[in-house]
């Protein structure tokens, strides 16, 4: 099977190449928490958009709804391909507080 490079990928049409965020919970005693992937709420940055989407841009962090339909991107789990219809809405993300 060919490897796809991710930095020489192009969506086509409405589709938005995503890379995931990955949160971890952590309890007070160090304990990982998981969600169920039928309540989690999936985050990820925008990588690139094709040619048809018009509501998001490379670099806009974005949430998508539950439920969404989605591929994981060939040979690469930290990247899904999503239709831009699927992405609920644009986010700035929280700064640590420290």
């Amino acid at each position: 099977m060919t490897k796809i490079d991710i930095n020489n990928f192009k969506p086509l049409g409405f589709t938005v190449l995503v890379k995931k965020e990955k949160e971890e919970e952590k309890t007070s005693s160090g304990i990982i928490l998981t969600e169920s992937p039928s309540t989690k709420e999936d985050k990820g940055v925008v990588v690139s958009v094709g040619a048809d989407v018009k509501f998001v841009k490379k670099g806009d962090n974005i949430l998508l709804g539950q439920g969404s339909k989605y591929r994981d991107f060939p040979n690469n789990e930290d990247y899904l391909l999503v239709l831009e219809e699927y992405i609920v809405g644009v986010f700035e993300p929280e700064s640590d507080k420290e």
